[in-house]
């Protein structure tokens, strides 16, 4: 039973490769984090992802880039703990960890909808909303295409009010309606290889750090 009137110190999370983070990945969150009235939200760079290849660039690369994106807004901000961990690091475990640290908070995790497609290849992908509420983005030409065991995981934790997690602290699943920007961090990668345009496609200053550094131009 949700408590109606208890509003809870809420933080979002949002993981990835962030190779390099763009407009895609930050203007949705933004608006996720506005009705939620969020405290914080942490950009979570991958390390070692499980289930990708290594990013091209190094991770003090991909840690800049994400500092300089929070730039847009004062509450962003980065959690290096997956990159600083020494083995690839699973969801589940940052879940709990974030729990341990934050036990009264209510924790809320955001991923796209090609994860929520594929989230039964996650380890122990039915244990996540115990730790964290789960917020789906929409993606730019990913439609939504469950397997009827990731369905009928969703069907009781389904939030039809993003609200109502405020007033949990765990175990709901929010399918978001923020815009769906078709940005992608490889067809980026690619214009730059191409030596084209990318300044309206992500902050202005990671685009400069990638041309100083010289980032995905060979």
């Amino acid at each position: 039973m949700i408590e109606q009137n208890k509003n809870l110190a809420l933080e979002l999370y949002f993981g990835g490769t962030f190779s390099p983070i763009h407009f895609g990945h930050l203007q949705p969150l933004l608006e996720i984090a506005e009705p939620l009235a969020a405290e914080k939200i942490y950009l979570l760079p991958n390390g070692h992802p499980p289930h990708r290849a290594k990013p091209d660039v190094a991770d003090k690369d991909r840690y800049n880039m994400c500092q300089l994106a929070t730039q847009v807004d004062p509450r962003l901000a980065v959690d290096d703990r997956e990159l600083n961990a020494k083995e690839p690091e699973y969801t589940i475990n940052t879940l709990k960890a974030l729990r341990a640290e934050k036990p009264e908070a209510s924790l809320v995790f955001v991923i796209g909808m090609d994860s929520l497609n594929t989230i039964d290849t996650w380890l122990d992908w039915t244990e996540l909303t115990q730790y964290a509420h789960l917020i789906v983005l929409q993606r730019g030409g990913c439609p939504i295409d469950l397997k009827p065991h990731i369905s009928a995981w969703i069907e009781d934790k389904l939030a039809t009010n993003i609200m109502n997690l405020k007033q949990k602290k765990s175990g709901l699943i929010y399918l978001s309606q923020s815009s769906a920007l078709q940005i992608s961090s490889s067809f980026i990668r690619s214009r730059y290889k191409l030596a084209l345009n990318n300044r309206c496609l992500l902050p202005e200053s990671v685009n400069k750090y990638i041309m100083t550094n010289q980032l995905y131009q060979n």
